[in-house]
């Protein structure tokens, strides 16, 4: 959760807006995480896996916020 929500805060959305909008992709923002924080547990993972994971992060809530009924 913390991966993303820097993402959606840089675009404008307050926490209520955050929160409303990671539970409208709970699947994706969970598989995500758990992805992410499986390849943190192995030894010098995060090193290389923080990198791509920030940048999925942007990616996910982009795609999250581009995926809102106008």
């Amino acid at each position: 959760m913390s991966l993303v929500s820097r993402p959606l805060e840089a675009r404008g959305l307050d926490r209520a807006q955050r929160a409303a909008l990671m539970k409208q992709h709970r699947g994706a923002m969970l598989g995500f995480g758990v992805c992410v924080q499986a390849c943190f547990l192995i030894p010098l993972g995060g090193v290389a896996v923080m990198p791509a994971a920030v940048a999925g992060a942007t990616y996910l809530a982009r795609e999250a916020l581009d995926r809102l009924p106008q």
